[in-house]
């Protein structure tokens, strides 16, 4: 979502640290989008320049090859990223309009997605689950092109201490 301003700020943080610690990390490779809605974070709105939610917009099981041309191009974006770099896992942040955050994986994430949802005190669900049409989660799961863990903060949520408050959580995703 564009008007995502927590999670977006949490993704820089874990940029700059991932950045700033290479050594420590053991040469592990990331890539990181900070935002792949950037039209709709400069008008501050959930939806795209288009007004399409984005995160409905990737395909599903119904979705044809003449469907594919009605994608936005930030998921067409964010599909051949994937494809062209092949991580072992995603990790997709975002707000959650609840007062307790949600971890989610699939598959080969479960254990450490479990271990980090208990820490923060956020709930755990598997994927695919009840996860929607069209999301980021539904695709990646349901493809097995690769793991999928997705860290859901509380709406409420500050800017400010964010990244104390889910820091190393996260950093145990990666590792």
């Amino acid at each position: 979502a564009g008007n995502d301003p927590v999670a977006i700020s949490l993704t820089e943080q874990l940029a700059r640290y991932l950045h700033q610690n290479k050594v420590i990390l053991g040469g592990l490779h990331s890539l990181i989008i900070r935002n792949s809605n950037p039209d709709g974070q400069a008008l501050s709105r959930q939806e795209n320049g288009n007004g399409v939610y984005l995160n409905r917009n990737f395909p599903n099981s119904s979705t044809t090859g003449d469907d594919l041309q009605n994608i936005e191009p930030e998921i067409r974006f964010i599909i051949g990223t994937v494809r062209e770099y092949q991580p072992q896992r995603v990790i997709h942040i975002r707000t959650f309009g609840g007062n307790r955050g949600v971890v989610a994986a699939s598959r080969g994430a479960v254990e450490s997605a479990r271990d980090v949802a208990k820490w923060l005190g956020f709930e755990f669900v598997d994927l695919p689950g009840n996860s929607a049409d069209g999301t980021l989660e539904r695709y990646l799961s349901s493809a097995s092109t690769c793991e999928v863990v997705t860290i859901a903060i509380p709406a409420m949520s500050k800017k400010n201490g964010i990244w104390d408050a889910c820091g190393d959580a996260l950093l145990n995703l990666f590792l």
